[in-house]
């Protein structure tokens, strides 16, 4: 099965366990319609060309091929996150959905389970990684978006500079027996507490058995 060139984008809820079965409809509901705001206004017919692969409380994206990906995902993450505020804000502090973002580009293909490739399996481990929960863990803010370090470096960086409302760290990723690095971003300009000094600078991906990140 060939592999074509794609932007993964990976969508957790936070607490999503604690939430009851009624509760589960409703933020389930809430994230995706999210998702169809966003991707719609974005893309518009062409959001029709995504891959969704929904994952109970969470949702692997992936965008359509040779799109200006910087472009279209600096226009896609402001319309995902203005969509949660939305939908948050006639709701108790207790009802509102809180949601890890993860993104990272490269070849993907299909299988029998679902998207194959580095690209769709490091956009996961970025929205699940220790670095991704305890910011959000730590802000009362509504989304954490965390991006691969070479993508950041490549495309989405260049793509968001100059934009006071964003504004990203470089962070150690683990989750179980992976490392690595990402850039990570919470919402009004704010990229959370500043890492510790590290022995070695983020510039690029850090090689890891099975992927890069």
């Amino acid at each position: 099965m060939s592999r074509i060139h794609r932007v993964s984008v990976a969508t957790d809820i936070k607490g999503f366990g604690k939430a009851g079965p009624d509760g589960h409809l409703r933020v389930q509901r809430l994230l995706f319609e999210a998702i169809d705001t966003a991707l719609g206004a974005t893309l518009g017919d062409r959001a029709a060309e995504c891959g969704r692969q929904p994952q109970g409380d969470a949702e692997l994206t992936v965008l359509p091929p040779g799109i200006d990906e910087g472009a279209v995902l600096r226009v896609l993450l402001n319309e995902l996150t203005a969509a949660l505020r939305r939908a948050n804000a006639p709701l108790r502090d207790e009802h509102r959905v809180r949601v890890r973002i993860g993104v990272d580009a490269g070849a993907v293909g299909t299988g029998p389970g679902g998207f194959t490739g580095n690209s769709p399996v490091n956009a996961c481990r970025l929205r699940d990684s220790d670095a991704a929960r305890k910011a959000l863990d730590d802000s009362d803010e509504p989304y954490v978006v965390i991006v691969a370090a070479q993508f950041y470096s490549d495309v989405l960086g260049p793509a968001f500079e100059g934009d006071p409302s964003w504004s990203f760290r470089s962070v150690a990723v683990t989750l179980k027996e992976f490392r690595g690095w990402g850039w990570l971003s919470l919402p009004s300009g704010s990229s959370g507490e500043p890492e510790p000094p590290r022995k070695r600078p983020p510039g690029g991906d850090v090689q890891k058995p099975g992927g890069l990140l």
